[in-house]
C-alpha cells in the first residue's frame, strides 16, 4: 500500500514548485530562499596545501528546517540538500553581506569528491527572499493537472506511485537474474569493445560531475590518480556493462528481436526536437547533419534492441522454460554453450562473442555513477 506521506511529499514538492519570492530586509528565516556565493576547500593543517573543491559560485538554497520540542534545531529531512545534508541551517539568522565559514565533515559513503573530507565552505550571503506557497485545493489541483479536484489528483498520485514501485521491483529482479546468467557465461570480445566502454564510463562521471559544477581534474586530484588510473577504476564498471549488452544482444540474435523502423525514426525526430529547444539557431542547423542522425538513429535502435531482449529475458525468466530451453538449443548451433552441470536459471547461457565494429563505440548505455574503488 502507499503511504499517504509519500504522497504529501510529493504534493508539497509541486506547491513548491508554484511559490511566490519576495525580497526581505531582515535576517534569513525558515522556509526562505536564500542566495549566496559559496566557495569550497579541503580543510589541511596549512593554508598552502589547501585544495579546492570548486570556486567562488552563486547558488539558492531554501532553508529546510524545523524544530524539536526542546527547541533544538534539526535538518527536516530533505535528502536532496546540497552540498550537505543539514546545510541551509546554517543560513538562519544570516542576512544580506553576511560572511560565515562552514566546515563539515563527509564520510566515506559520500560520493567523490567530497568523500572523507573535512570541506571548508566560505559563504557570503546575497539576498534573502520570503516564499508564499499556494493552498492545497481543488483549484490548485485544477491549475496544476487539470484535475476536477485534489482527491482525483491524490489518486493519480497513488497510481504513480504504485506502478514505480512495481518498476522498481521489476528492476531489482531482473538485475539479479541477469547477473547470475552472465555469471554463467562466457565471453570473448576485442579490447577496443572493452576500451570503448571505460570511454563510455568517464564521459557519464565527466556529465554526474558537471551538473555539481565540478570536473574531471578535481576528481583526480582529490583521488590522487592520473588517467591511467581513471581509468584503471572504471574497467570493473566497463566490464559489466559490456558482458550484460552483450549478453542481451545474444538473446536478440538467438530470438531474432527486431526494432521497427518507424519507432527508431519516430523517437529520434523526438530527441532531435528536444535538443534544439535549448540549442542557439546556428547549433540547432548542426542537428540536421546525415552522419549525426545515422549516428543518433543507430544508437536508439541498439537501445530499443536491448530494452526488447531484456523484456524477452524477464518473461521466459519467470516461468516459461520451454523458451530457456530454446536458448540452448539455438545457442548450440551457433556457439559452444556452458557447462550442462549450471542449472541456475535453466542453464541460459552460452559463449558470447563479437566482432569489433566502429559504430559500437558510440552506443553510450548510461551508469548511475564510476563505481568507487
Amino acid at each position: 500500500a502507499i503511504d499517504e506521506a509519500d504522497v504529501d511529499d510529493i504534493l508539497n514538492n509541486l506547491r513548491e514548485r508554484q511559490a511566490k519570492t519576495e525580497p526581505e530586509d531582515r535576517p534569513a528565516e525558515e522556509t526562505d530562499l536564500v542566495k549566496l556565493d559559496l566557495r569550497a576547500i579541503v580543510k589541511e593543517d596549512s593554508e598552502e596545501n589547501e585544495l579546492e573543491i570548486f570556486p567562488e559560485r552563486k547558488i539558492s538554497v531554501i532553508i529546510q528546517s524545523f524544530k524539536n520540542s526542546d527547541d533544538s534545531v534539526e535538518s527536516s529531512g530533505q535528502e536532496t540538500e546540497w552540498p550537505f545534508q543539514g546545510f541551509s541551517i546554517n543560513l538562519i539568522g544570516m542576512s544580506r553581506g553576511d560572511e560565515k565559514r562552514v566546515i563539515h565533515e563527509y564520510s566515506d559513503d559520500d560520493p567523490e569528491p567530497f568523500k572523507s573530507k573535512n570541506i571548508e565552505f566560505n559563504l557570503v550571503v546575497d539576498d534573502v527572499q520570503s516564499r508564499a506557497l499556494p493552498d492545497l485545493d481543488n483549484e490548485f489541483a485544477e491549475n496544476f493537472g487539470g484535475y476536477p479536484d485534489l482527491s482525483a489528483m491524490r489518486a493519480d498520485i497513488v497510481n504513480n506511485l504504485e506502478k514505480q514501485n512495481i518498476e522498481t521491483y521489476e528492476e531489482a529482479y531482473d538485475d539479479e537474474i541477469l547477473e547470475e546468467a552472465i555469471t554463467q557465461s562466457e565471453f570473448e570480445y576485442p579490447p577496443q569493445a572493452l576500451e570503448s566502454e571505460i570511454d563510455a564510463v568517464i564521459n557519464n562521471l565527466k556529465t554526474n560531475l558537471e551538473r555539481q559544477n565540478l570536473d574531471l581534474d578535481l576528481y583526480k586530484k582529490t583521488r590522487d590518480i592520473d588517467d591511467d588510473g581513471l581509468r584503471e577504476e572504471a574497467l570493473p564498471v566497463a566490464k559489466e556493462r559490456l558482458k550484460r549488452s552483450l549478453f542481451l544482444y545474444k538473446i536478440a540474435e538467438l530470438e531474432e528481436l527486431e526494432v521497427d523502423d518507424s519507432q527508431v525514426h519516430m523517437e529520434a525526430q523526438q530527441t532531435l526536437n528536444y535538443l534544439s529547444q535549448s540549442l542557439s539557431y546556428s547549433e540547432t542547423k548542426k542537428l540536421s547533419n546525415d552522419n549525426l542522425i545515422a549516428n543518433l538513429e543507430w544508437n536508439i535502435r541498439a537501445d530499443l534492441i536491448l530494452k526488447l531482449a531484456m523484456e524477452h529475458f524477464r518473461n521466459v525468466s519467470r516461468g516459461q522454460f520451454d523458451e530457456i530451453e530454446s536458448y540452448d538449443s539455438k545457442a548450440e548451433q551457433s556457439e559452444p554453450v556452458a557447462s550442462e552441470n549450471d542449472t541456475s536459471v535453466k542453464n541460459l547461457s552460452a559463449s558470447i562473442s563479437i566482432e569489433h565494429d566502429e559504430k559500437q563505440e558510440t552506443n553510450n548505455e548510461s551508469v548511475d555513477e564510476l563505481t568507487d574503488t
